[in-house]
């Protein structure tokens, strides 16, 4: 450490040190002079007693005057008192060097001679190992200026790329790949021009027809401008109406805002005539204004449910059953098609079901079969697939077993089971993988004391962490109001990031996934590892599939086995050494396969009667005018999909409530929609059951919204929902569909 110090005696002072005095050094109060009583001798004398007796760490110290032709009659001390005897030897800066020359330090004979004073001692201390010198390190050099280096060549400015999702590349722009003069002259579509930019590659003429199919019956929405498209996504994230104006307002300006600012002094003023939209519309209509907005739309609004979205999707699904002979669907989309009535059992010929063993339970199958299948007078051939038509996760404990949950399956597919007895053909075009076992030792762990000692260990730092957690606590309990204050705005913003992230999520991770099993088939990898390798994924050319897990059911076994499908593949499962209770859960699915495969080859399909399945719902409701229906089971899911199209925003979002009593031993269910609906409040009948209560209750509910009209006739919500006192019945014309109205949106 080096001290420089100048007071106006003229003395300056130059203080190497390696540590701290024991002297406290007291400032001066003005003038270099210190505060001492007189006759006290100065800090120096001080510093040469203690170099003298060992007890400092200065390294050198020098002083001089700064002008010594310079006379007066002031001491040259800085530390001298007013009162010190004028020309006292001790006082001057020559004794006072002098002392301190004698008690062993090092003072320099002049200002000019101190560098040489300090390199000399630096390097008798390195020289001595009392200090070890510091490496110099060479200061980094300053970069080029970017300008000079474009300049000189070095380096070239960044190119503006324009990024479009077509390839505006070369001479005329690409569509995946297709010309644009080819999509001119060979007369593509909208849906093939939507196939390339979209999905990247020229989809079958079919999937194009379907695309401008559904273009045309959605395109009815009016021009949408950049602003029209703010004010629709401003008013789907929840915003109030005069937010979702006002952004489509500041967005557009004055040339394409006309509609929306029409349409927000329409509004204000019926609100401030405390109009309804009934009478808010009718009001328009006798002015023949239409109703400014984003678009418009004409309907008709009937006393009975005529006008409704189920007309578009009957359009769809018309031409699609007549027009192609085959449809590829999952049961859940064929479920609800026959559930709202745009299909019949009576127009399918033949259903193929594959996985037909999952026809147990709840499963959409055997929701098919028992709600239209087995009521229909014109009943489809079935034709089921399955690996194994014993489901149970015990397999079979015996051919009596095995023989019932056949028959189960055999009852409500309305069918009788078939195997191929000789498995010669079979053979060469899927050929049996060779079933292996392999053993490994079980996992030890030889330093069981290991995780006592951590504990121990983290023990003795418990008590201090919990000390040092509470005196950071203390320190910052002035920051708790900032801290909740920004918590609760980012918490706001967070919020609606993961609202979007959990739909985004899914569809990526969906996305993901797909482009992997995709690839599957053209990938080179030798080795691919699958959490379950059953239904679903198909591995081509596959030599070996080694198992990790046992299967639990047979079915699990079969189609995990059934993934080797290369000439002599092999099968692995791996079983730890000494484990009884793999071993046995092993044998008995083995058993349990082969039990199935006899009991189905050895089976005389005519000694066997199917039974007779009634399967008539009786919590169930039917519109005859469609052939609608719906059951208790579904009824839960459309009461909330009603409440999704009740008009909503960020402070409100319909939902219906439910409230559950037990009387007398049995459950029932009150059921509150929101204040917006077609009702509020309904009670549903007593059940034994409350999961079963709930559903009555939705059931109840669902037939009383159509009655009132907020369901159509395919049991799908409205888009016009009026409340009842607004509906105008005429006559008994008007109650059938005659009455009409023409509404401008």
């Amino acid at each position: 450490m080096t001290t420089v110090s100048a007071t106006s005696s003229g003395l300056v002072w130059f203080r190497l040190s390696f540590g701290t005095s024991k002297i406290e050094r007291r400032r001066s109060h003005g003038g270099g002079v210190a505060d001492r009583r007189f006759g006290e001798r100065s800090s120096e004398f001080e510093e040469v007693a203690e170099v003298a007796d060992g007890s400092s760490t200065v390294g050198a110290v020098c002083a001089v005057r700064r002008d010594n032709s310079a006379k007066t009659d002031i001491p040259m001390g800085n530390l001298v008192e007013q009162g010190a005897k004028s020309g006292g030897d001790m006082e001057s800066a020559q004794g006072k060097n002098q002392a301190l020359r004698e008690a062993g330090a090092v003072v320099p004979t002049s200002y000019e001679a101190l560098e040489a004073v300090i390199k000399e001692t630096f390097e008798k201390l390195v020289e001595g190992g009392n200090i070890t010198a510091v490496k110099e390190v060479t200061p980094p050099q300053i970069p080029e200026d970017l300008n000079t280096a474009i300049k000189s060549g070095k380096v070239r400015a960044p190119t503006h790329i324009i990024s479009t999702i077509s390839d505006d590349r070369g001479e005329e722009p690409c569509y995946a790949g297709v010309p644009m003069s080819s999509i001119v002259e060979q007369g593509y579509g909208v849906g093939d021009v939507i196939s390339l930019l979209w999905f990247k590659r020229s989809l079958p003429r079919y999937c194009t027809k379907f695309i401008e199919i559904c273009i045309m019956l959605c395109a009815d929405h009016g021009p949408c401008v950049s602003g029209a498209h703010n004010t629709i996504v401003t008013a789907r994230a929840g915003k109030d109406l005069v937010s979702s104006l006002v952004s489509g307002l500041l967005t557009i300006g004055p040339r394409f805002g006309g509609a929306i600012d029409d349409a927000a002094r329409y509004f204000k003023d019926a609100y401030d005539r405390n109009l309804t939209p009934y009478e808010f519309v009718e009001s328009m209509k006798k002015k023949g204004i239409r109703v400014p907005g984003i678009g418009h739309r004409y309907g008709e609004i009937f006393t009975a449910v005529e006008c409704s979205p189920s007309k578009r999707l009957m359009i769809i699904w018309e031409r699609e059953v007549n027009k192609n002979d085959v449809l590829v669907m999952t049961p859940q989309i064929f479920l609800d098609v026959l559930r709202k009535a745009f299909l019949s059992p009576e127009a399918v010929c033949l259903m193929i079901t594959d996985e037909c063993h999952r026809a147990t339970g709840n499963h959409p199958y055997t929701k098919i079969m028992k709600e239209f299948y087995h009521n229909s007078d014109k009943k489809p051939k079935i034709f089921g697939m399955t690996a194994s038509p014993v489901v149970r996760k015990a397999g079979v404990s015996s051919i009596v077993d095995c023989e019932g949950q056949i028959s189960e399956l055999e009852n409500i597919l309305d069918s009788q089971i078939y195997t191929v007895g000789d498995r010669t053909e079979i053979e060469v075009y899927v050929p049996s993988a060779k079933e292996t076992c392999r053993f490994y030792d079980q996992a030890q762990f030889p330093n069981l004391d290991l995780k006592g000692k951590i504990e121990a260990l983290c023990s003795k730092f418990d008590a201090s962490l919990l000390e040092l957690q509470g005196s950071l606590q203390s320190n910052y309990k002035d920051t708790d109001d900032k801290f909740n204050m920004l918590r609760k705005r980012l918490s706001n913003d967070q919020a609606k990031v993961l609202y979007c992230l959990d739909d985004l999520g899914l569809m990526c991770a969906y996305e993901a996934v797909k482009v992997c099993l995709e690839n599957v088939p053209n990938s080179n990898s030798e080795c691919e590892v699958y959490r379950e390798i059953e239904e679903g994924i198909h591995v081509p050319n596959c030599s070996c599939v080694i198992r990790f897990d046992l299967p639990k059911t047979v079915r699990s076994y079969v189609q995990s086995r059934g993934r080797a499908r290369q000439d002599n593949s092999q099968f692995v499962m791996m079983l730890e050494r000494g484990n009884t209770k793999q071993r046995d859960q092993l044998f008995d699915i083995i058993r349990s396969e082969r039990s199935m495969t006899d009991t189905a080859m050895n089976r005389d399909p005519d000694a066997h009667i199917l039974k007779a399945c009634t399967t008539e719902e009786v919590n169930a409701y039917h519109v005859e005018a469609t052939g609608a229906s719906i059951t208790a089971d579904s009824s839960v899911n459309l009461i909330h999909r009603y409440c999704e199209k009740l008009p909503g925003d960020k402070y409100f979002v319909p939902k219906p409530k439910f409230h559950i009593s037990l009387i007398e031993g049995s459950y029932e269910c009150k059921m509150t929609l929101p204040p917006n609906a077609a009702f509020q409040c309904i009670v549903g009948p007593s059940s034994r059951n409350s999961h079963l209560a709930k559903q009555l209750v939705c059931l109840e509910a669902c037939k009383k919204l159509h009655q009132m009209g907020a369901l159509d006739d395919h049991l799908l919500p409205s888009i016009i929902e009026l409340p009842e006192k607004n509906l105008i019945v005429k006559s008994k014309e008007s109650a059938s569909g005659a009455g009409k109205y023409t509404l401008g949106v």
